[in-house]
Formats: C-alpha cells, structure tokens, sequence
C-alpha cells in the first residue's frame, strides 16, 4: 500500500499524538528535520517535520534538492572532511583596525553547486527565490547524517545511524573547491586580509575590497560589499584570540 506523506512545520505535536494514542512509529532526526513513518488505522503514513519552524513551501523545496541529488548518478568524490578550509587567518596581531570591510561570494555553495552540475538549471533558479536559510538547508540536507530510533509505548531506542556516502561527498567537493579559492586568494594579498570565515573575506584598507571582488568574479563568483566600522582583535592567551567585527547599520 502506497504510503501518504504530509509535511509539517514542527515534529511535537504529532510525537505527542502518537504516543497519546499508543501508536509505535519509528522517527530520523537530522540537523533540521525529522522524518516519522507510522502505520494510522491501517495505512501506512509518512510524515516530514522542520524542527526550524520552516514552512511547508520550504520543506518541499528541501526535498525536492535532496531527491534530485540523489538520483543524479555521478562517482562519489574523493574528498573527506578534513581536507576542507573552512576558515583561515592571515598575519593577525592584537588592535583596533579600521578601515575595514567584509567581501561576501553571493550564494557561495549553491552557485558552486550549479557550476560543478550537482544542480540542474531549473533548481538554480528555484533556489535564487527562496530564504538563504531554506536554501543553505537544502544543500547541506544531502550530506546530512540520520539517527533512526523505534518508538513503542513512548520509549525510543536508537536502531541505526544512516548517511548517504556519495551525496555527502558531493558537500564536501563543494566546500572544498571554495576553500581552495578562498585560500587562495588570502595567500596573494596576507597584508590585507585579515580572516576568512566560509565565504567571507574580513580586510583591512580602502582599495582591497574592489581587487578581492575583481578576482573573485575572474573566477566565476560574484561578491558583494559589506561595510564595517571596525575590527578588534583581542589576544585572549597564546593559544586564541578574540575578533570583534562591528558592521555598519
């Protein structure tokens, strides 16, 4: 019997239902949502919850990303985690820094993703309409893992831990092809650039912002200007430091 599948903004309310009335079911928590499959008066129901509050309008275009994904049939990459840059700090020394200003890639992974063909044209697009939260879940849902627990008579047991492989690599190509440009870019200009945190650059100087926006766009990602008052950076001992950045407005 095919199974109903509802979308639903939060998970409590069901969970509390199901236990109120005994029914076992069996639910997957990820980061962002929670899957609950269950049998009501017979048949078989799915129902997909944000535990974000996010709307149903975007539940379903995280879903749509993530089944798309998955039916593309392309090799697993070989990228793991720990080959990744998130972040990385220039020439840091302890003060007060102005003028300063932050240089964004726009849409960062999703255009990557584009670009490396892990997103057809039409989803692009689709993705260009929606919050940047609903489109940061939607990539990040492919490489997401899922921790599968039974429920009966309200006591949950934890029967298995899933992640997709080959999707999560794709992820990982991504962040990877974006650390690498934006390591890149802070190796050329170490006097300038104090930090990079994902896609954003954090400088020091008037004329630095319009070159790291130049090369960036020479290699395919368009950026913006975000103005900054100022950045402090405080050292805490030998190990960390404290950077406070302050934007304007």
């Amino acid at each position: 019997m095919k199974r109903t599948t509802y979308l639903l903004p939060s998970s409590s309310d069901i969970v509390k239902e199901l236990n109120r009335q005994g029914i076992p079911y069996q639910i997957a928590y990820t980061n962002n949502t929670s899957n609950i499959k269950c049998e009501v008066k017979g048949k078989p129901v799915k129902y997909i919850c944000s535990e974000r509050g996010l709307p149903i309008k975007s539940l379903a275009f995280i879903q749509k990303v993530k089944s798309h994904v998955e039916k593309l049939g392309r090799p697993q990459m070989n990228i793991m985690a720990k080959d990744i840059q998130y972040f990385q700090f220039g020439r840091l020394e302890p003060g007060h820094y102005e003028p300063v200003a932050e240089v964004d890639v726009n849409k960062a992974y999703w255009l990557l993703a584009y670009q490396k063909g892990y997103l057809s044209k039409d989803i692009y697009n689709e993705g260009l309409n929606v919050d940047k939260m609903t489109r940061l879940i939607a990539w990040g849902a492919i490489a997401a893992s899922k921790r599968i627990y039974e429920v009966k008579e309200g006591r949950a047991e934890l029967i298995d831990t899933k992640v997709n492989p080959v999707t999560r690599s794709y992820f990982f190509d991504v962040a990877h092809e974006l650390g690498q440009t934006m390591s890149e870019i802070l190796a050329i200009h170490q006097r300038s650039i104090l930090f990079y945190w994902v896609d954003a650059f954090f400088v020091k100087g008037r004329n630095i912002p319009a070159i790291i926006e130049k090369e960036l766009k020479l290699k395919g990602l368009p950026c913006k200007h975000v103005p900054l008052w100022w950045i402090s950076i405080k050292e805490r001992n030998k190990f960390s430091d404290l950077i406070t950045v302050k934007e304007k407005g």
